[in-house]
């Protein structure tokens, strides 16, 4: 992979770096920190839909899931992470954090919220049991008065909470997302498959004749458009997890993709990591692909990313129902070997290793099978001590 930039580096922490927080050292548990940075997360997107809801024009296609919110989102997500990695919980709770920290990354995503319509939401949101004097929302174009006092309190303290946020976070405020970067690397994809495919029906009308070649294409069809419509919702599900401080983008988003792969295909993970590796450098990664599987410097970086992925899904941070359909892996990878390409043509080299792969495989399995059946019929031949007798 490539260096990382020094403000990219000092976002990357070790899992051993959760267990020293600021939030643990007063003596909150990490499943219950962990759980806490989601409920604030969980809090940003209420906040956000709410004041889509009511600000003073509504645009009724612009929803927290469409494109110009997606990185506000997410964006808002990362700083939660980042944020809890330098102050307490404890001091700064999940409320305040969500308003100003959603705050922070609409402004930085072009799509800033009115402080007013944020700081109205709030008061709906957290603060129903205050007087309705002290609570009531302002609306200067409506009625003209002036704020209330549980206006100013909340305005003050998001704006006092986005200084304080800023040097927590160093003033370190980009983030490349994972989601984005799926979408460059694939771009293109459709016509490489495309490609890939042609040969394919040309090689098995060669060897199987025209007529039954016909119509034998591979199902589902892998595009770019159903990449990105998982692409979203997976990145969505993961930031409530800390995976974005604990692995870089590049590595984060190549996992996404095995694991989009090996959903769509009904594969094995091993084999979506075999198929995403095809395109490893659009990634920056150093991942090649291989008929005896990937290799590469990074490929045990994307399987310890994997791994904690499945591990914030078993606690419960991440929607179990998104791995809930990944096939299970083999009790030998030799099993789906070789492996194939799925997106890139390969070289007449690795297409002779790959059927002499086939041949391999398919005489030892062929070996095994003979000396069991032979171990089976000397088995049932041979006499019990008893019978013997």
């Amino acid at each position: 992979m490539r260096p990382l930039r020094p403000e990219e580096e000092q976002w990357v922490f070790s899992k051993h770096a959760l267990e020293n927080t600021p939030s643990r050292s007063h003596g909150v548990a990490l499943k219950e920190e962990l759980e806490r940075r989601k409920s604030t997360i969980m809090q940003m997107r209420s906040l956000l839909a709410r004041v889509i809801y009511v600000r003073d024009h509504p645009d009724p296609k612009l929803k927290p899931t469409s494109t110009p919110y997606r990185n506000v989102i997410l964006l808002a997500a990362t700083f939660v992470h980042r944020f809890y990695m330098r102050r307490s919980l404890e001091d700064f709770k999940e409320s305040l954090m969500a308003a100003t920290l959603l705050w922070m990354a609409s402004k930085l995503e072009e799509n800033q919220l009115k402080v007013r319509h944020l700081v109205n939401v709030c008061l709906d949101k957290y603060e129903q049991s205050k007087p309705l004097h002290w609570r009531i929302q302002w609306r200067p174009m409506e009625n003209g008065q002036d704020p209330s006092d549980g206006y100013r309190f909340w305005e003050k303290r998001i704006v006092v909470g986005e200084q304080l946020a800023l040097e927590a976070l160093c003033f370190d405020l980009f983030v490349e997302q994972p989601w984005v970067i799926i979408r460059r690397a694939i771009n293109g994809l459709d016509a490489q498959i495309t490609k890939l495919e042609e040969v394919e029906e040309k090689e098995r009308a060669n060897t199987e004749g025209v007529n039954g070649a016909q119509g034998k294409r591979r199902a589902p069809k892998i595009t770019e458009e159903l990449i990105m419509s998982l692409a979203w919702p997976i990145s969505s599900e993961a930031s409530l997890s800390p995976l974005s401080i604990l692995y870089p983008s590049p590595i984060i988003a190549f996992a996404f993709l095995a694991i989009i792969i090996s959903l769509i295909e009904q594969t094995p993970l091993s084999r979506g990591i075999s198929a995403a590796s095809e395109i490893a450098d659009k990634f920056e990664l150093d991942i090649r692909f291989t008929v005896d599987g990937p290799e590469g410097e990074d490929l045990k970086t994307v399987k310890d990313c994997l791994e904690s992925f499945t591990e914030y899904v078993k606690m419960g941070l991440i929607d179990r129902n998104l791995v809930r359909y990944l096939t299970p892996e083999p009790r030998s990878v030799d099993e789906i070997k070789p492996f194939k390409r799925s997106f890139v043509l390969a070289s007449s080299n690795e297409s002779s290793n790959a059927s002499a792969k086939v041949v391999e495989n398919s005489e030892t399995r062929s070996s095994a099978e003979a000396r069991e059946s032979q171990a089976k019929t000397e088995n049932s031949t041979q006499l019990t001590p008893s019978e013997s007798q």
